[in-house]
């Protein structure tokens, strides 16, 4: 009988790959489409804010799932919305987040000082993580009249305007984390390791969602580990050990005020969504043969939102003397698994600053 269990249980986690895990936030529906219609400016709007004579060319578009003011054709052609009826062209960039030559990248396309010091910090944990395959993607104008800047996006919120940039991170793995260790484990400690819960931090603290089981289909770490070997852990040895390894994806928005009064633009919010796109974990433990590791890999591709991401006009005009900053953030049984870049940090291997 518990062969044929931890058969079934095996079944399980072989195919847990292919099953999605949903957040409670939707990702972006790709099957509607717009028409845009370029201007003779070089502006380009949607139908309903357009006159004909003025039109010098079409294009048809859907949001995109990274960044939801950015639009793609099926040629590949991006637009950026950068106010509520205009749009312009942009072109996708991707650089390796860990060489110096990118950060000066982006100080050549006139990104914000607040935005280079959290790209630096970033680095520093990728340096620190050993990730040399993560990247940093932004999209820049493409335009000759103003090449190779970083656009924003224009709103309003009671009569008052923001700007807001935004940029990701990709293949940001966070390196191997102990979830639990040695004589800390037992057979209680392993049935509670199960689901990652991710939570937004900073100037805010709330639960955002969670992964029903960072080992597949709610399988707690002992079942994980009966599933795969019918031996029995010898509890108490200081090698027996739990851990994951996460990749995430990370989406930072900046939301700047436009205040009449000084004359300048403010950052007053500073929000992430993440995309949880892989997770692996290991269960090592100590038996009468010798020690045996179990692993595994999911795929939840799911995404998380701080509170304020969608909507942080209004946290930006209240926040402009302090700033107001939420990140996202996992935990596994008791570790925290940190995303988000630590504050400020510079990158060993980089010039001196």
């Amino acid at each position: 009988m518990k062969k044929a269990l931890c058969l079934l249980l095996v079944l399980f986690i072989c195919v847990s790959a292919a099953v999605p895990v949903f957040s409670t936030e939707t990702s972006v529906d790709r099957s509607s489409s717009i028409t845009l219609y370029q201007q003779s400016n070089g502006v380009w709007k949607e139908g309903n804010n357009v006159t004909s004579r003025n039109i010098t060319d079409s294009v048809t578009v859907t949001q995109t799932e990274e960044i939801e003011t950015i639009y793609e054709s099926k040629e590949n052609d991006y637009f950026q919305k950068i106010n509520e009826t205009e749009y312009i062209q942009v072109e996708k960039i991707s650089l390796p987040l860990t060489q110096y030559s990118s950060y000066t990248a982006l100080k050549g396309y006139e990104v914000p000082q607040e935005i280079l010091d959290d790209v630096s910090s970033m680095a520093a944990a990728a340096e620190k993580n050993k990730n040399t395959n993560a990247e940093i993607n932004l999209y820049v104008t493409a335009s000759t009249s103003t090449p190779n800047t970083l656009p924003r996006t224009k709103t309003t919120w009671n009569s008052k305007t923001f700007y807001h940039y935004e940029l990701y991170f990709t293949d940001l793995w966070t390196g191997w984390q102990t979830v639990a260790s040695g004589s800390g484990i037992s057979s209680s400690v392993l049935s509670s390791i199960c689901d990652m819960t991710l939570n937004a931090i900073g100037s805010t603290s709330s639960k955002i969602g969670t992964i029903a089981s960072v080992f597949g289909n709610g399988l707690t770490a002992l079942e994980f580990w009966d599933a795969a070997t019918t031996e029995n852990p010898i509890y108490g040895n200081t090698s027996n050990k739990v851990m994951v390894d996460v990749c995430p994806d990370l989406y930072l928005k900046y939301t700047f005020y436009d205040d009449p009064t000084m004359g300048e633009e403010i950052l007053g919010c500073a929000t992430q969504k993440a995309k949880i796109k892989e997770i692996e974990s290991s269960v090592y433990l100590y038996t009468q043969s010798g020690g045996k590791k179990v692993t595994g890999s999911i795929t939840p591709n799911a995404w998380y939102y701080t509170p304020n991401y969608k909507s942080p006009e209004q946290t930006a005009y209240q926040h402009t003397i302090s700033g107001w900053t939420e990140r996202v953030q996992g935990v596994v049984y008791n570790k925290k698994v940190i995303f988000e870049f630590p504050d400020f940090d510079w990158p060993s291997t980089w010039p001196s600053v």
